[in-house]
């Protein structure tokens, strides 16, 4: 260790090893080896810890603490050491490394980058002269409970190179107009006002002749902040009736495997509860690289004991800390969840408690046509939403609570099958689990092993360790909605895990990427026409209906339907992005080619069939074209495939195309306008409107200093 004393200051002191005459430089050299080396220990320790901090200093400042004599400032030595010999070298080495610990104040603050479940980290940011000369976590995070670890320091290398980024030669400094051609680089600085007047110019005259959904918004996630956000969607969405583009279904972040089984798509909780499991199970990811803040108590709950599995194809860095590394063929993850599933049914390790309270398992299906048992099945006017369960203690079918949960006296029926009489006569039921345990027929863990590359014992072993612990969890992945049939992989699962009763306890659950908004935060950030301005109108207009329709017991489904659509056509528009990029911007072309034998159709047949049943939103429609476009922070050319397809379809199509950007990026390079926007530290604002529930924390930036430029 160096010490202390040598850190401050260096001074000309009698004996003292680099400036004394006669010290250990030339004592060094003087010696003809160690045994004839005069030095202490403490004498030794003393002038290494130096010669370390000196030439540490090097590398902090060499255009500063070196001879400009020479090219790079750097003096010619032929041994470095000898450094150490000039004192004036020494001391302005060492006046850098003291002015990197000073600064003019302090500010705490974050980054508005989406990072998706693990945002936002608070920071400490260090200012000197008006700019920020470093940021570091603040680590001040509060304990949850005394049962487990606290959330600090949370941050990561992205978080504390920011001022880097901010600072970097691409960094936009002032609104830029196109001199040359779309992508020659030739650009004309002009001011803020000429930019304003020059854009809305553009945009009324587009809007006026080829309507408002001839606008399209792009909005990205590099500049993730709901002050931002927000304000876009209340302009562009609420404001002049254009087009944002949904860029849930490009980007694959969505769950919808969780969305089909639990009926939501964010659900979860924060991730210290990883410290109560006794099982965590790495599926689908790599937390190590993708949610470095929250990875700690993995790690933290591993030394406590639980016992951590990673199911990944590749040795990734998450799977390296694993107990278990389970290698498995890619995509084939829900051959190894059913197979598992299998093997817990056919052992009887699954939870039947939970499953009769909990689940839909033990719910009637009609062996006729395989759909549930419905009231509207046995009486006249009956209820699509009543189910069934058969009672095994009063033996006769009795209809599903739907205000609790609790069973109240009942056991319901996991197996065997029962008859019932119809209003179209007497018909066989069976309960969910039953026919889940048909489907699974052929998933035995040695015929999965041929699919999913995991050997039959190690399914075995994975299904045994699932049902018998505690409490199990797995880490929050958004990995599966990016791969084809991802959905089901999920689904399977949450099939695993359900079986096992590992949902909704300390510790347990198969979490997705659980958001919530904190009361009133709503209305404040994302308030739009849609909540606002249709609320009253809606409800006067459909209200009525609906309530008519109700007390006359008729079917809702086809009422509320026709509802939704009708007033779907009235409100704001959004359009799926991966549509308005397959139709408007060549990515169909690229869809036609054959990508998997196994499809029955060519994907350019989909997305056409999509597009004329009007599974989703698309606007403009395919008959029209786009004719301007805003891009906000996303970069789309570089982030969507086929970039070089969109540059070279969608872009002549468009007369202007302004991206507002911290940094020149692929996108702006092919604008007609680029604006400037504030970094992180430039500007104070609330993270997020709403929060990753991997925390319980919201965070406040504060302004640290001016922004760059204009």
């Amino acid at each position: 260790m160096i010490e202390s004393e040598f850190i401050p200051t260096v001074e000309e002191k009698a004996g003292d090893p680099l400036t004394a005459t006669g010290g250990a430089a030339e004592s060094m050299d003087e010696a003809s080896g160690c045994g004839g080396c005069a030095w202490s220990r403490r004498d030794f320790l003393r002038a290494a810890g130096v010669a370390g901090a000196a030439l540490g200093a090097i590398s902090l400042a060499p255009s500063l603490a070196c001879n400009s004599s020479t090219p790079g400032g750097m003096p010619h030595v032929e041994n470095p050491t000898d450094l150490l010999k000039d004192k004036a070298f020494v001391r302005t080495a060492f006046d850098r490394y003291r002015d990197k610990w000073t600064w003019d104040n302090t500010v705490r603050g974050t980054h508005n980058i989406n990072c998706g479940a693990q945002q936002n980290c608070l920071f400490q940011i260090y200012v000197k002269d008006g700019r920020v000369i470093r940021e570091e976590q603040a680590g001040v995070y509060p304990q949850s409970n005394e049962d487990v670890p606290d959330f600090n320091p949370r941050g990561c290398q992205k978080g504390c190179s920011y001022s880097e980024l901010m600072y970097s030669p691409p960094r936009i400094k002032t609104p830029l107009k196109r001199k040359g051609e779309r992508g020659e680089g030739k650009w004309e600085e002009i001011s803020w006002d000429q930019a304003v007047d020059e854009i809305a110019g553009r945009l009324f005259k587009t809007m006026t002749e080829h309507g408002t959904n001839a606008v399209v918004c792009d909005l990205g996630s590099d500049m993730f902040s709901m002050n931002l956000v927000s304000a876009w969607i209340r302009f562009f969405v609420g404001g002049i009736d254009a087009v944002i583009l949904d860029s849930g279904s490009e980007v694959g972040d969505e769950q919808q495997g969780a969305a089909i089984t639990y009926g939501d798509a964010a659900i979860g909780r924060t991730s210290d509860d990883y410290f109560n499991a006794d099982v965590i199970v790495m599926w689908g990811g790599n937390p190590a690289y993708t949610a470095i803040p929250y990875y700690h108590f993995i790690s933290e709950a591993r030394y406590n004991g639980t016992k951590v599995i990673g199911v990944s194809p590749d040795l990734s860095a998450s799977m390296i800390h694993a107990d278990q590394w389970i290698p498995i063929e890619p995509g084939t993850d829900a051959a190894l969840a059913l197979s598992m599933a299998k093997v817990i049914i056919d052992e009887n390790i699954y939870n039947e408690s939970f499953l009769r309270e909990q689940t839909d398992l033990a719910c009637l299906i009609r062996m006729d046509n395989d759909k549930l048992l419905r009231e509207s099945d046995l009486v006249e006017g009956g209820s699509e939403k009543t189910l069934y369960r058969y009672d095994l203690n009063s033996r006769k079918i009795q209809p599903a609570n739907v205000l609790t949960l609790e069973l109240k006296g009942e056991k319901p029926a996991l197996r065997g099958a029962y008859e019932v009489d119809t209003l179209l006569g007497k018909v066989k039921v069976r309960p969910v689990f039953e026919a889940v345990r048909d489907n699974l027929e052929g998933f035995e863990p040695e015929e999965a092993a041929k699919i999913c590359g995991v050997p039959a014992e190690t399914i075995r072993e994975f299904a045994r360790t699932m049902a018998n612990a505690k409490a199990a969890c797995n880490v929050l992945t958004t990995m599966f909605g990016k791969w084809y049939h991802g959905d089901l992989a999920v689904r399977t699962q949450i099939l695993v895990w359900t079986l096992c009763g590992h949902i909704g306890r300390k510790g347990a659950g198969w979490d997705v990427a659980p958001y919530f908004f904190p009361s009133g935060l709503y209305d404040i950030f994302m308030g739009t026409n849609l909540v606002n301005d249709l609320r009253w109108p809606l409800l006067k207009k459909y209200g009525p209906r609906a309530i008519k329709q109700l007390f006359s017991k008729g079917s809702l489904k086809r009422f509320v339907e026709e509802a939704v659509y009708e007033a779907y056509g009235e409100m704001p528009l959004t359009t799926t992005a991966s549509l308005f990029w397959n139709v408007h911007a060549g990515v169909m072309e690229t869809s036609s080619k054959t990508w998997d034998l196994k499809f029955k159709r060519p994907i350019k047949e989909y997305v056409q069939e999509a597009i004329d049943k009007q599974w989703t939103l698309l606007e403009p429609g395919p008959d029209m074209q786009p004719k301007m476009m805003f891009g906000l922070c996303g970069n789309f050319l570089r982030r969507v495939r086929q970039g070089d397809k969109i540059r070279d379809t969608l872009l002549p199509k468009l007369d202007t195309l302004v991206t507002f950007d911290l940094r020149m990026s692929s996108t702006t390079m092919y604008s007609d306008y680029v604006l400037p926007v504030l970094g992180a530290y430039e500007s104070t604002w609330m993270v997020p409107g709403f929060s990753p529930g991997t925390h319980p924390f919201h965070h406040m930036n504060n302004q640290a200093v001016e922004p760059v430029g204009d």
